[in-house]
This record gives structure tokens, C-alpha cells and sequence, in this order.
């Protein structure tokens, strides 16, 4: 394998692949695709049951999963039919970088933004708790 190819912008842009995806690099993309769906599903079920600023995180999620995985298939399934200009490398390593860039924005509201809301939360309704009552 040639990485030096990855920074060949003719290499990149050529109008179809000649050659299908090997076997590894398949796997791993249909790994990542699938967990990409099934973190979406899963999450679908645990909407229910969650509150108001844990559901947009989890509808998020489920936006993530469900938009990666399509367009990703997508991609796939025009690299195999060696569809002209939309099975070219570029598509599928910008794809790449948008999907992980995108699961980085997420993770960082996970670990940092939900954290935070949660004790502004925590600290507006203990300030709310000492505050007078509206009577009828």
C-alpha cells in the first residue's frame, strides 16, 4: 500500500475507481455504518424515557447515526457499481472526515456542554427553592 497516493489530488479525483474496496477496508466501513445505525436505534428507544436536554443530545445521536449510515452505504454502493464521478476517493474520505469531525462535536457536548447545563440546573433550582411562592 502506497499512503504517498493519499496526497495525489489525481489520484483522489479520478472520475470512477478502477478497483473495488479490498476486503479490510470494506469491513471497516460497513463496522462503522453499522454502528452508526445501531447507536441510532438504540437511541430511538431511549428517548422516551430521558428529560428535555438529554433528549436533543440523544435526538442528536440519532440524526448521526442515521444520516452517516445512509450516506455512507450510499457511497459504498456507488464505489461497487463504479458509478462516474460519485464513486471517486474524494467523496468517501471527505465523507469520512465530516462523520468523525461531526462524532468529535458530539462527544464534546456529551462530556463538557451536558455536564455543565445540568448543574446550572441543579444550582436555578436550589436558588428557585429559597425564592417567594405566587399565591392564588
Amino acid at each position: 500500500m502506497n499512503l504517498g497516493k493519499l496526497f495525489d489530488w489525481a489520484y483522489l479525483t479520478h472520475r470512477y475507481a478502477v478497483d473495488n474496496l479490498s476486503w479490510w477496508t470494506l469491513s471497516i466501513l460497513i463496522i462503522i455504518f453499522g454502528g452508526a445505525l445501531i447507536s441510532a436505534i438504540l437511541v430511538t428507544k431511549k428517548l422516551k424515557d430521558k428529560n428535555v436536554g438529554a433528549r436533543k443530545f440523544f435526538t442528536k445521536i440519532q440524526i448521526w447515526g442515521f444520516s452517516s449510515s445512509f450516506v455512507g452505504a450510499l457511497l459504498i454502493f456507488f464505489r461497487q457499481v463504479r458509478a462516474l464521478y460519485l464513486s471517486s476517493r474524494i467523496l468517501l474520505l471527505v465523507w469520512l472526515i465530516v462523520t468523525l469531525v461531526w462524532l468529535g462535536f458530539l462527544i464534546y457536548e456529551w462530556k463538557v456542554v451536558l455536564p455543565k447545563k445540568k448543574q446550572d440546573q441543579k444550582s436555578q433550582e436550589e436558588f428557585n427553592k429559597w425564592l417567594p411562592k405566587k399565591k392564588n
